[in-house]
């Protein structure tokens, strides 16, 4: 059974699959988990929802590291489709 965002947003999951893979090259060993949340994650995703997604590190995050993801972002927003120009809800926390 094919979910409703998968129909909607056939791209969803290449962009997601794109962008995870550009934050674990970015972080390295640093990277811990990626991890979607918000609407997507509780099955309210629709029309008007953006990506929201968790990235759990190792570490607090270096300038080099956020510069690096900042560049991620840019290249998965420049895909030109409505899933990675939404992509914008994003959060980074180091582990305990």
């Amino acid at each position: 059974m094919r979910s409703m965002h998968s129909e909607v947003y056939p791209e969803l999951a290449s962009v997601l699959q794109r962008f995870i893979a550009g934050v674990q090259n970015e972080l390295g060993s640093n990277f811990l988990g990626a991890y979607l949340v918000g609407s997507l994650a509780k099955g309210g995703f629709d029309l008007d929802s953006v990506v929201d997604f968790l990235i759990l590190t190792n570490a607090e995050l270096s300038d080099v590291e956020v510069r690096s993801l900042q560049t991620t972002h840019v290249d998965i927003h420049a895909l030109g489709c409505y899933p990675a120009e939404d992509l914008e809800r994003c959060g980074f926390a180091e582990s305990d």
